[in-house]
This record gives C-alpha cells, sequence and structure tokens, in this order.
C-alpha cells in the first residue's frame, strides 16, 4: 500500500528510487503473455450451502471459516488467485459474508449480490484479491484511519472491499466502476450496508482521467463496457445515466483508497496511478491495493507511475505465511 509522498520505500521502509526493484506483491511472477494457460482447480468459498432465499435467488451464508480456508487454498497453489472465487454456470446469487475482526471487536456481515457477465463484465463474481483484501481490513481495522474516514474503491467489481471498510466504520464511501449496470447491483449491496446513508455508487471511467494506450488489444471487458454506455445515453439531470448512477464528481477526494487486482494491462499500469492522484486527499491519504503480478512489466510501470505522483510506496510479497497471518482472524472461533 502506499501513502502521498516523495520516494518508494521497501518492506524495511528504506528508500528505493525506482520501482523496477520489485517484489512481487502476490503471487509468483507470471510471464509477459499474462494469465497461466492451466485453470487450476476451481474452489470457492461458495462451496456451502444456501440459506434461504431472496427476490433475487439463493442467498449464500459465507462463514469465516469458509473464507480462510478457500484464501488459505489459494495460498498453497497461487494460480488460483488469477481467477474468480465462484465462476460456474450459475444463477446469479446474494451473499453475506462474515468477517471477524481482530482484536475481539465482535464480527461485520457484508453483503454482496452477484450479477450476469453482461451486466458486470469481469465484475460479476467476487475476485480473490478483493476477499484477501477484505479480511486484510478487518485483520487491521484498529490501527487503519478507518473510522470517519472518507473512502473510494476503483475498478470495484461487486465492491465487497468498499462494503467492507463502510462496515468496519468508514464514515462516507464511494463505490466506483466503469459499468453503469454493474453499479446498479453494487446500489443493491449498498443498501443493505450497516449504515447505507453514506455508501453510494458512482460512475468513474478510467479512460476520461488518462487516456489508453492505443496500440493495445482490449478484450471482451472493452466490448461490456461500450455496450452498456451506448445503451445508457445521457440521462436526466444531475449528470445520471440511463441506469440512474451518478458519475463521481471530480473535485472530489478521500482519505483511504482501495482496489484489488485491476492492473490488467500497460493502460491500467498508467492510469491507476492518475486516478489515484485525482481522488487522494492533498494533506494525507492512504492506499491499500492488492495487485496480482499478471506482467512484471505492468507491474514496474505500475510502481514507477505511482512514485512519479508523489506516493510513497510500500511493498509486501504476500506469501503463504503472510496470507495465514491476516486469515488467523477468521479462524478464531
Amino acid at each position: 500500500h502506499g501513502a502521498r509522498g516523495t520516494r518508494p520505500a521497501d518492506e524495511g521502509g528504506r528508500s528505493v528510487s525506482r520501482a523496477s526493484a520489485l517484489l512481487e506483491l502476490l503471487t509468483h511472477s507470471v510471464s509477459a503473455g499474462g494469465c497461466p494457460s492451466v485453470r487450476p482447480e476451481r474452489c470457492s468459498p461458495m462451496d456451502v450451502s444456501a440459506e434461504g432465499a431472496t427476490a433475487h435467488g439463493a442467498e449464500t451464508a459465507v462463514s469465516p471459516r469458509a473464507t480462510a480456508a478457500f484464501l488459505l487454498r489459494c495460498a498453497r497453489a497461487p494460480d488460483r488467485f488469477f481467477y474468480p472465487c465462484n465462476a460456474k454456470a450459475r444463477e446469479p446469487r446474494d451473499c453475506s459474508y462474515r468477517l471477524l475482526r481482530a482484536g475481539g471487536a465482535g464480527p461485520v456481515t457484508v453483503f454482496v449480490a452477484e450479477c450476469a457477465y453482461g451486466e458486470g463484465g469481469t465484475g460479476w463474481r467476487v475476485w480473490p484479491c478483493a476477499l484477501l483484501l477484505s479480511c486484510w481490513l478487518a485483520a487491521n481495522h484498529a490501527v487503519l484511519p478507518l473510522a470517519g474516514s472518507r473512502a473510494i474503491e476503483l475498478g470495484c467489481g461487486l465492491g465487497l472491499p468498499a462494503l467492507t471498510a463502510a462496515s468496519l466504520g468508514a464514515g462516507d464511501v464511494r463505490i466506483t466502476d466503469c459499468l453503469p449496470k454493474l453499479l446498479r447491483t453494487v446500489r443493491r449491496s449498498a443498501a443493505r450496508a450497516a449504515r447505507p446513508h453514506l455508501v453510494a455508487a458512482a460512475l468513474l471511467d478510467w479512460d476520461q482521467v488518462a487516456a489508453p494506450d492505443e496500440a493495445e488489444v482490449y478484450s471482451t471487458e472493452q466490448g461490456v463496457k461500450a455496450a452498456q454506455r451506448k445503451e445508457a445515453g445521457p440521462g436526466g439531470g444531475g449528470g445520471e445515466d440511463a441506469c440512474g448512477v451518478a458519475p463521481l464528481p471530480a473535485g472530489d477526494r478521500f482519505d483511504l483508497l482501495l482496489a484489488s487486482d485491476v492492473v490488467y494491462s500497460l493502460s491500467h499500469a498508467r492510469q491507476l496511478p492518475a486516478v489515484l492522484e485525482r481522488a487522494a486527499a492533498p494533506s494525507r491519504a492512504l492506499a491499500c491495493l492488492m495487485v496480482p503480478v499478471r506482467s512484471e512489466a505492468h507491474t514496474r510501470r505500475f510502481l514507477d507511475e505511482l512514485a512519479a505522483v508523489g506516493f510513497r510506496v510500500r511493498l509486501a510479497r504476500v506469501s503463504a505465511r503472510w496470507v495465514e497471518a491476516v486469515v488467523a482472524v477468521q479462524l478464531e472461533r
């Protein structure tokens, strides 16, 4: 994670001149070609029985132990971090994640609604990095500037980390993505938050903050975005689109910035630091980012750009031991 400053630092606090002195952020490095070609064995915290039903389908309760067991399996087979927690062919579910807080402060329950791929793109399911970041927030809530803070999640997917931050005491939370239909689903989740009046979804398209690299080949994710924006079109007053989701005001600033598994391309490596700089509170801001190394070149560029816009970067290699320490809280009861 990083704070606004002048120079990056490694785990021991020593200054480093360039982010090219790279520590693996999450898992073993992969080639510049991207994800491994062999899909790992599926495992999911969703492999528990559904409890009850809602108007949107079965609601699944995910226990702290199920979350910990899943992340520990991922830690033993790190390639598993490159795939969603559950991508099985099934209807979207409403899910409730119960997370234990360090220090015996009591559990929090975070409601997350899933959606169809055409609505959420790759954000249609929770990903391991989002789940791990949420556990990390719960394990470190006492030492993080959560209470009363303004928090934002960038490239939110289903928004689990931001919703977790809200449950842990963040005072004003914005959950952002570029897909209007996805954000409509996120709003349903926000309505079930402990303090729903303090949680809101907002449109934020990184392409409007920093232009993408035209030479890059984009995936079907870009097609989902283009189709949704075309369908939504301009909406009514207040800048809302046809899905009723307003854009994030350009002047909004935040104390806590969250993102997980959002660097998929060189464009993302350039754009995310620019978005973070624009959204960070000028006096003091903390960015907590869970970023798997899908490409060493992209990750190095991302870290260089963070340092260039004034963030002091602290890196941690998320090893099996690191994961064990984070999820230990979820195994206490």
